[in-house]
């Protein structure tokens, strides 16, 4: 049985607005740390309270193996005039002045806040004031966490660094996790399953291999990164792949099977699934960004521009270019 198990769960603010949610269905297992992304708006929070309790369900069912349910806003909720110690036991479930010092001092040691218990959150920097936040959320060992963008406020180097501190403590405690984010990084690093929230429905849920290289249609492959989609012919299907033509050439490509019967889809493929340097055919560079570890590319090939991934400057207005087939997938138009 599922550790936990969504069917049918609707949402909306008023009776007469489309719905925020719409028939949401998904379960995940215990201990899996699942990222839930989206557009702002998408629904995102909304299905973290309904999850964490912190919202009414209108209509479905959410069945949770455990009532040890923690949720964590995006907004640090410290009190002012705590001390560091006080506001991480201020939640603790227990009278006992012992238990309560032992379990403080034990997320104390955790999350490196040694030497800052009788620290006021005024005097605290922005990242400490993440780890008390954490630190009080986690006192009561919660078997099931929901993170609504905790990291949104960090900068990168900050928000990694607590992040995989979080998701470490996650694992050894066999914790179950839906961590909401606006980062890829993020979601993709850290998550055994993706959730993709769109257009009021869950549209992809799957592994972040998956999601990245097999999008079930064009709005995940968008959103997901930076995408090619070539209009291409579809002649045949055979053995599971869809044989298409477009002005790049001929492919056999992997499609749903809702594609059956299509005389048109998209050839979609990354920018990385083109190599540079091989082939016969010639790609004119229109402009190139860099993005530290590598370059975008930008080029047109007989009307038709697509990006291309290079690890290093070009130099040339024309380069050689082939596009890798069996990275190359099939996407309605």
């Amino acid at each position: 049985m599922s550790f936990l198990k969504v069917s049918g769960l609707n949402y909306t603010f008023d009776n007469k607005s489309m719905n925020v949610l719409t028939d949401i269905n998904f379960s995940i297992e215990k201990a899996e740390i699942i990222s839930l992304i989206g557009e702002s708006g998408a629904g995102k929070s909304t299905l973290a309270k309904l999850l964490s309790n912190h919202l009414e369900k209108q209509s479905g069912q959410v069945e949770i193996g455990t009532e040890k349910i923690c949720y964590i806003p995006q907004e640090l909720t410290l009190s002012d005039s705590k001390t560091v110690f006080e506001n991480i036991a201020q939640n603790f479930k227990s009278c006992d002045e012992n238990e309560i010092h032992v379990r403080v001092r034990e997320q104390i040691e955790v999350f490196g806040l040694q030497y800052k218990d009788h620290k006021y959150p005024s005097e605290l920097s922005t990242g400490q004031k993440q780890r008390v936040e954490l630190a009080k959320a986690l006192v009561n060992h919660p078997e099931f966490v929901v993170l609504d963008e905790p990291f949104g406020h960090l900068d990168r180097s900050l928000r990694m660094s607590l992040r995989n501190l979080l998701f470490e403590i996650f694992k050894k405690s066999s914790t179950t996790a839906i961590f909401i984010t606006h980062n890829l990084e993020d979601a993709y690093s850290t998550s055994d399953q993706i959730i993709l929230l769109g257009l009021s429905r869950l549209q992809q849920m799957s592994t972040p291999s998956h999601l990245y290289n097999r999008p079930v249609n064009s709005y995940v492959a968008k959103f997901t990164g930076t995408i090619n989609l070539i209009a291409s012919n579809v002649h045949n299907f055979e053995a599971g792949l869809i044989h298409v033509s477009n002005p790049f050439g001929n492919f056999k490509v992997e499609g749903e099977e809702s594609l059956h019967g299509k005389k048109f889809v998209h050839m979609a493929f990354r920018p990385e699934s083109v190599k540079i340097g091989q082939g016969q055919q010639k790609l004119k560079v229109l402009s190139q960004t860099y993005y530290g570890e590598y370059y975008v590319i930008e080029g047109i090939f007989e009307n038709h521009k697509i990006l291309v991934k290079s690890f290093s400057e070009i130099t040339d207005k024309y380069i050689n270019f082939e596009i890798i087939e069996n990275l190359c997938f099939a996407l309605s138009v």
